[in-house]
């Protein structure tokens, strides 16, 4: 570390000096001195000097300056983590993306746990993304702004907007405020015209302007009050810190909207001399009060923290926590509702200085930028908006502006294409899968379709739909589908990435109700590997409303399928995976219920003409039937045939029942007891609809008759 050499007393003077500006906020006034320090070549490397300009010059917006003497500290080998976060800022408020990257690879190296570092190290390409939905958003430099600063505004009463602004009207508020070398902040409402405009500002009259700084607020419309940020002073009482600071407090007055008064102002219960509390925002409820403080334990400079309310009063503070509190600044919370807040922040992803984000406060859900030109490389903040939240009002320190800060009107426009991207992977060794037909659905049912590429990528345009499922199949692999739900701000949609599962061979079917056909849906089916006397349940599901199940299967396995239900028996299959020209197994459920008298309709049991042989295809039928009467080894049953109407009647009877008999005798020669079952044969006694003798009717109708049945007798 270099020594610095001794101060002559005319150099001592000039450091308390400037040190007295500096310390006041007139960044102009101790820039001139530390200058004047630095000029020389004895104290050209003084480290206090050089750091105290380059924040200087920093928080005036001289940002090439700023850089110069920020980058002559760190070439003295003696900066700080928050001399890089500085240079990074100044970086990124120039449009020098990939050089504050490289700053902040520099942070991380001194301090791995920067969380600021951290996030733009994972998102390199952070600002192309803010940047690319700029269409979608109109911008108008509002009317009512002065060449001062005009910000912070909020809704009030009959289509009026409250504003700050330090354009000093008035000759009791021409006090200048050193800082910014304006007059203190004071109230303002201006009108908002029929295009959700603002004109015709005026300040405000009554309780609410003081000598101090006012700024920050919200209107509670019904309960007509209004929670507003001030200087520490009320009553014409000024409670200034230990140190003579004086810091921001929340004030609380109503408005009589007959008498056009304000009532008596009360202060918010958790202001503090020692810390500032300000920024107030109320959700649509009320039940919580956000604001912003700097209060000891946050995770940051600023944290923006609630309060539940409790009787008449706030409950103790809470912060946020790190998804949206960062080592960086959080400040001007609005709830839209109770679920959506914006907030300004440059310990997010930002373009510079202070960006524009939005989150739900209350849930996992992400902090998204709000995007450019809302955001950018400029300080932008305090936005406010109607609840459909396409209309609304923020503040920007950008070029092009009337004064310091002006308020700016904003319209965002509807959102009518995505470009959805992503990647497919093997579930089991995540590796990207080349050839996936990935498909997304539009409006009209139809697909958009395309191809995975080499890396497993693909991207696809498609007609913006709010929330849709992406479908991915390749021959060899389960399909596999991601959720999409678009955000309504971006063209955009990434990393709906899709997991596809391989398989040597399928398991598959339905699980339905066996009284009407219906799927069971909740119930349990399981697929269960048999090894020697030891079983493994390898995959289970729930049917849902589809009534579909499908498992992958591996070679030279023995499998079993279990299905359970409350209130209805359970169900078995078995098979295996040894011959590899078998890929499909396919086996269906009915489920129906254990108790005496359940009629249960067995499918697909089909004979030749005039014949009661059992054919192949309905031994497979039987068979299922056959692990019924295993899996439920207390059940007895009676199974019957029926025929339909055409035909003679005796001749039906007698070919129902030796099919009948057929059936029991193949069942019995599976290993079932005889006495668990007896056959017989109903003929066309029990049609089951209008297709009786002589009545016209269509196959279908006939072939509703012909069936297979059986029926529970004890269980």
């Amino acid at each position: 570390m270099l020594a610095m050499p001794e101060l002559s007393m005319a150099q001592n003077a000039k450091f308390k000096m400037a040190d007295k500006y500096y310390q006041s906020f007139d960044y102009t006034m101790s820039g001139n001195i530390y200058r004047d320090i630095v000029s020389g070549a004895k104290y050209a490397n003084d480290t206090t000097a050089l750091r105290r300009l380059a924040i200087g010059e920093f928080r005036l917006g001289k940002l090439i300056d700023a850089e110069g003497y920020i980058k002559s500290l760190i070439k003295l080998n003696v900066a700080k983590e928050s001399d890089f976060l500085l240079l990074a800022d100044v970086l990124k408020m120039q449009g020098k993306y990939p050089e504050a990257i490289t700053v902040y690879e520099k942070i991380a190296a001194l301090n791995p746990n920067n969380d600021i570092a951290k996030r733009h190290i994972e998102n390199p390409d952070f600002a192309a993304m803010v940047m690319r939905d700029s269409a979608i958003y109109t911008l108008k430099n509002s009317v009512v702004n002065s060449e001062a600063s005009d910000f912070a505004p909020g809704f009030f009463i009959d289509r009026k907007m409250i504003f700050s602004s330090a354009r000093g009207d008035g000759a009791s508020d021409q006090r200048m405020y050193q800082r910014t070398e304006q007059p203190y902040l004071n109230i303002y409402y201006a009108d908002i015209a029929s295009d959700s405009s603002l004109k015709d500002p005026k300040m405000i009259e009554g309780k609410l302007n003081s000598r101090y700084h006012e700024g920050t607020m919200t209107f509670i419309p019904g309960d007509n009050s209004v929670y507003f940020t001030r200087n520490n002073y009320l009553n014409g009482t000024v409670n200034k810190s230990k140190k003579e600071k004086l810091k921001l407090g929340i004030f609380v007055s109503k408005y009589d909207i007959a008498a056009n008064t304000w009532g008596e102002l009360t202060a918010f219960p958790h202001n503090n001399p020692e810390y500032s509390v300000g920024h107030p925002t109320i959700n649509a409820s009320r039940t919580k009060i956000y604001f912003v403080s700097d209060m000891p334990g946050g995770q940051g400079g600023t944290d923006i923290y609630y309060c539940e309310k409790q009787g008449e009063t706030w409950g103790t503070p809470i912060n946020l926590g790190n998804k949206i509190n960062t080592s960086g600044d959080e400040m001007f919370p609005f709830m839209v509702s109770d679920s959506v807040m914006y907030f300004s922040s440059n310990g997010q992803l930002s373009l510079g200085g202070l960006d524009l984000y939005y989150t739900n406060p209350s849930s996992d859900s992400p902090v998204l930028n709000a995007g450019y030109p809302a955001s950018t490389r400029a300080d932008d903040f305090a936005l406010v908006c109607y609840p459909d939240e396409t209309i609304g009002f923020f503040c920007s320190t950008r070029k092009g502006g009337k004064g310091g800060d002006d308020i700016y009107e904003f319209r965002i426009e509807p959102v009518d294409t995505l470009i959805v991207s992503g990647t497919a992977f093997d579930m089991e060794t995540m590796q990207p899968i080349a050839g996936v037909l990935i498909k997304v659905p539009t409006e009209d049912g139809s697909t958009v379709e395309v191809l995975t590429d080499a890396n497993g990528a693909y991207t696809v345009r498609a007609p913006y739909k709010s929330d849709f499922t992406v479908e991915g199949t390749k021959q060899g692999y389960l399909p596999a589908t991601g959720k999409a739900k678009p955000n309504p701000r971006s063209s955009y949609l990434e990393h709906v990435d899709l997991k596809l599962q391989k398989y040597d061979a399928i398991s598959s079917g339905r699980v339905l109700y066996a009284e009407n056909n219906a799927a069971a849906v909740g119930a349990l089916i399981q697929l269960i590997e048999i090894n020697g006397n030891d079983s493994t349940v390898v995959d289970s599901l729930l049917i849902d409303k589809k009534g579909a199940y499908q498992f992958p299967l591996y070679k030279k396995k023995n499998y079993s399928l279990l299905v359970t239900q409350e209130g209805y028996a359970r169900q078995t299959a078995s098979f295996n995976t040894n011959n590899p020209s078998e890929k499909t197994f396919t086996r269906d459920f009915k489920l129906f219920k254990p108790k005496v008298g359940e009629v249960v309709r067995l499918d697909n049991i089909y004979y030749d003409y005039n014949s009661a042989v059992i054919r192949p295809d309905a031994a497979l039928e039987l068979n299922k039937l056959v692990q019924i009467l295993k899996d439920n080894p207390t059940m007895k049953i009676e199974l019957s045939s029926h025929s339909d109407s055409r035909g003679g009647d005796k001749y039906n009877l007698d070919l129902s029942d030796k099919r009948a008999k057929a059936a029991v005798a193949y069942i019995i020669s599976q290993g079932i007891s005889a006495d668990r079952l007896y056959g017989k044969g109903y003929g066309e006694l029990k049609i089951l609809n209008h297709c009786k003798n002589d009545v016209k009717c269509t196959d279908e109708e006939h072939q509703f008759n012909r069936r297979t049945e059986f029926t529970i007798t004890a269980f």
